[in-house]
């Protein structure tokens, strides 16, 4: 799916950087609508302007930028959108990609499936949003490495998942230093290097994205065990990851130097090694609660935020809540039957989050209730819509660890 891409969303991309105002205004409406009729997406899987990552000048002839806002918010106070960017579809656009510094070394690939859209509240809470994968510029090529480790996703953005996934929203880590950056770039290299000698005898992928290996207040023993196991060692670590995780994981080591090995020989956690972000809770308040968050964002808290950054009137608002909580049988076949299953065995607990939706709103104080019932069972975690999350507050919160970029995708004529 990545190999194709509509040339009419290319000539929209070059026609509004030419056109009058008046013609520019008139050709991003239509461009909008026709990127909306593509992706066919609930107005709640797009982001606000404050999410978004201030973009440089394009460096690479052949890539462009489609600033699409969504038509479902055009009555809004804010627009909601996406960045799309664009590219011919050849064997540059690794190259180009890097070239252009619309990706870059320690930016998450977050696998995006438009037509998950009202599909359900699992893939509406997801926003989307199936797989997290890591970026890392090599000898001026982006690069993804993920959990599995597997050819079926490493590569330049050219194995079978990415191949497959219709679109990649790009998140970027705030405030990544050149050193920082050149030792995620140095971890990744080393893991892809002795994947097939590690995986999966060594780290396996974990299924179950309800059991992290992070704990409160416990020693990040996980992180050290990457690290050892990209610096060679093997003896006694068996460890399993989801993609997330893996993730959350590898940016943790960012102030590490890939090639400090007696650090990881040492009893005890090497002091550079630091989380990313503070693993969320499953439910936040980071709106509608009033006075100081304690809490922040949570992982289920995605299409609240959006639709809470319209400034919609009471009615519209809770109407759009509601339907975050619908299924469309049709959409929801889309889901792979392993979606599905889960879709399914969490039933009972989205209708529980419903009443936290609406309740942020019109009964603060039940609302709050049933976050602290969610938060008390549910263990803090990083799943991959977290890290689009995290773009979703404020950007002077101290919650607010990462921007939006932009979204990769191919339509289909």
């Amino acid at each position: 799916m990545l190999q194709k891409m509509s040339w009419l969303l290319v000539a929209a991309a070059l026609f509004l950087s030419t056109a009058s105002r008046a013609e520019s205004d008139q050709s991003a409406s239509l461009a909008d609508d026709y990127v909306s009729a593509r992706l066919d997406i609930p107005v709640f899987y797009a982001f606000p302007e404050s999410s978004y990552a201030p973009l440089k000048e394009i460096k690479a002839p052949d890539t462009r930028v489609v600033d699409f806002k969504h038509p479902g918010s055009s009555a809004a106070q804010n627009k909601l959108g996406l960045r799309i960017f664009s590219h011919k579809p050849d064997a540059s656009l690794s190259r180009d990609l890097a070239a252009s510094g619309l990706i870059q070394t320690g930016d998450i690939l977050l696998s995006f499936r438009p037509e998950w859209g009202s599909g359900g509240p699992y893939p509406n809470i997801q926003m989307g949003v199936s797989h997290a994968g890591v970026a890392y510029v090599s000898n001026g090529v982006v690069k993804n490495i993920d959990m599995p480790l597997s050819p079926q996703y490493l590569g330049e953005l050219s194995a079978e998942h990415y191949r497959e996934t219709k679109a990649l929203h790009v998140v970027r880590p705030r405030g990544l230093t050149d050193q920082q950056r050149n030792n995620i770039a140095g971890w990744a290299e080393r893991l892809a290097a002795r994947a097939p000698a590690i995986y999966p005898s060594r780290i396996s992928f974990n299924q179950d994205y309800m059991v992290p290996n992070y704990q409160p207040g416990q020693p990040l023993n996980f992180v050290k065990q990457l690290g050892q196991l990209a610096q060679g060692k093997t003896d006694g670590i068996s460890l399993k990851m989801y993609c997330s995780e893996f993730a959350w994981s590898l940016l943790s080591l960012r102030d590490c130097n890939p090639s400090d090995a007696a650090s990881f020989q040492q009893e005890g956690i090497p002091a550079c090694i630091s989380p990313i972000f503070p693993p969320l809770h499953m439910v936040g308040d980071a709106v509608g609660s009033g006075g100081e968050k304690q809490v922040g964002p949570g992982m289920s808290d995605g299409p609240l935020l959006t639709i809470n950054a319209m400034h919609l009137a009471d009615q519209k608002r809770d109407q759009l809540l509601a339907s975050v909580f619908m299924t469309d049988p049709k959409r929801s076949a889309k889901m792979s039957p392993g979606h599905r299953k889960v879709a399914e065995t969490m039933g009972p607990t989205f209708a529980l989050l419903k009443g936290e939706y609406l309740g942020v709103f019109l009964d603060p104080k039940a609302s709050k209730e049933i976050r602290d019932q969610f938060n008390a069972k549910m263990k803090d975690n990083y799943s991959p819509t977290s890290y689009l999350i995290l773009t979703l507050v404020p950007g002077d919160s101290p919650f607010r660890r990462m921007d939006y970029v932009g979204t990769l995708t191919y339509l289909e004529q």
